[in-house]
């Protein structure tokens, strides 16, 4: 069941582009810059494991996970088994606030000037 967004490229690209202007920020001084890049840390691993357990819930295999993520089988089954998802990395508003940009297709840079503005909001 491949089936692939032809955005996603780009909105990974948009994302390093950010990254690597966070880092540049940081090493200029911005310690804000930081504080952002250290809040991208932790939403990551989150964000991957909602990706691949909504993938494997549209009809995903594991196989295709795993070959997608360069590991076993056995590995995509044990992260991406069925178990409740905690929407906490993105405040109260959780899961919702990622469908909004999902069922609305939006573009990868309002995408990402989302994320940095939800991201920058929870730094109080």
């Amino acid at each position: 069941m491949t089936q692939q967004r032809h955005e996603s490229p780009e909105l990974g690209a948009a994302a390093a582009r950010m990254m690597r202007a966070l880092v540049q920020r940081a090493s200029e001084g911005d310690t804000e810059a930081l504080e952002q890049l250290a809040a991208l840390e932790q939403l990551a691993p989150w964000a991957t494991t909602v990706a691949g357990h909504r993938l494997h819930s549209w009809g995903y295999s594991f196989t295709e996970l795993a070959n997608v993520l360069g590991v076993s089988r056995q590995a995509a089954v044990k992260r991406y088994s069925p178990t409740p998802i905690d929407s906490e990395p993105l405040g109260e508003h959780g899961w919702p606030w990622v469908s909004y940009w999902a069922d609305r297709a939006l573009s990868s840079t309002a995408v990402m000037g989302g994320l940095v503005s939800r991201l920058a909001g929870r730094r109080g």
